[in-house]
């Protein structure tokens, strides 16, 4: 079960955008929120959780891209999926995104060479598995408040899903 989703069609959908305030709630056995299209925004302020994938963006236009604009948590196994998704995905973060599998997890299909940016300057708790385009992971403290340096608690894959630094 998909609390949200928009579009269906990877070619054809454009322009879809999600705002989610601060007392909004997204709860969902599967995917919170899910776009299946071109030049997807969401803003999330409140909360997204799923059993399984919080938010997931897929598009298939290499010159368009989607935003994900988060100051607030996300939850799931997967907090962040793009699937096979040829666009550039955009995630600027300054809330939680706690993924116990991934907190982030791009997944490519054969001639899908999305990008995907990363501005984090909030809490990524889980590994983080780019594209293989040309992508950037951006972040402004090397240390949590907590005082365990990010890079203990965030491994990054390759796309075999080897780890990296």
């Amino acid at each position: 079960n998909n609390a949200i989703q928009l579009g269906n069609n990877l070619n054809l959908d454009f322009g879809m955008t999600v705002d989610l305030g601060t007392s909004g709630r997204v709860y969902a056995a599967n995917i919170g929120v899910c776009f299946f299209g071109n030049q997807a925004a969401l803003t999330n302020d409140g909360l997204i959780a799923s059993d399984n994938v919080g938010a997931l963006f897929s598009g298939a236009n290499q010159t368009t891209r989607s935003i994900f604009h988060n100051t607030g948590s996300v939850f799931g196994k997967y907090g962040i999926y793009s699937e096979g998704s040829a666009e550039t995905i955009v995630l600027k973060n300054t809330g939680i995104i706690d993924g116990s599998l991934y907190s982030y997890d791009a997944v490519s299909f054969v001639n899908d060479s999305g990008t995907d940016i990363i501005r984090n300057h909030g809490t990524m708790v889980g590994d983080i598995r780019l594209h293989t385009g040309d992508d950037t992971y951006d972040a402004d403290s090397e240390i949590e408040p907590d005082g365990i340096p990010i890079k203990n608690r965030t491994a990054f894959r390759d796309e075999a899903g080897q780890h990296s630094d």
